[in-house]
């Protein structure tokens, strides 16, 4: 839990959220695992502005609160993951307001965005026409499902092979396709994206999302 000295002595709710996840970096660990846990390399790798003692700090305050939990996985594995817990889950529509909000503010870095902010994107940047439909992602070793229903995106964890198309490429690469407005046939030539399954159905979805402004 945060230091007496750090709390706000609020009682409102605004005040009372800030003492559980006002401190620098606390919402982005909980954006980092808010697609499914994480083990603390990752979290570093999605997080490469923050020291090791710093995320170590962060991951014991939050998990004090009751937003994320520690478990072991089981052999071979035999590494401690972190996952949020249906309280830490609870600030998601917190997330995607301020996603929503900081996508309109000038971009102040040449780093480019990580895995989880890019998914996370393509849920605010749905355009309100999009048709309903369902796409996979892969990026590295990792899957995803993209699903759109009444203008609103949803993004998780799942089997590629269920879904009629699926992107592969690494990030800054989908975003060129998706929010970039880079087409299809180039980064397929120079062999920076493949497209697997209806072709046609992988060019509707650079429609589908649009950038502020």
């Amino acid at each position: 839990m945060m230091r007496e000295s750090r709390r706000y002595d609020d009682a409102c709710g605004v005040a009372r959220a800030l003492d559980a996840v006002g401190e620098r970096w606390a919402l982005l660990v909980v954006r980092e695992l808010s697609l499914g846990a994480r083990r603390f390399g990752e979290l570093r790798s999605g997080l490469p502005g923050i020291s090791p003692n710093v995320l170590s700090q962060r991951l014991r305050e939050l998990e004090a609160a009751g937003l994320l939990r520690r478990y072991e996985l089981d052999p071979p594995a035999n590494t401690t993951v972190y996952e949020l817990t249906e309280a830490g889950l609870g600030l998601d529509p917190v997330l995607q307001a301020l996603g929503r909000w900081g996508a309109t503010r000038p971009v102040t870095t040449d780093r480019p965005l990580g895995t989880i902010p890019f998914l996370r994107s393509l849920r605010v940047l749905v355009v309100p026409e999009a048709p309903d439909t369902e796409f996979g992602l892969e990026i590295g070793a990792e899957q995803y499902v993209v699903r759109i229903a009444g203008g609103v995106g949803q993004v998780a964890r799942g089997r590629t092979e269920e879904v009629p198309v699926t992107l592969v490429g690494d990030v800054p690469t989908l975003q060129q396709a998706l929010l970039g407005g880079a087409g299809l046939t180039g980064l397929i030539a120079a062999d920076r994206l493949q497209v697997r399954g209806d072709r046609a159905r992988a060019e509707r979805l650079l429609r589908l999302f649009r950038l502020p402004g």
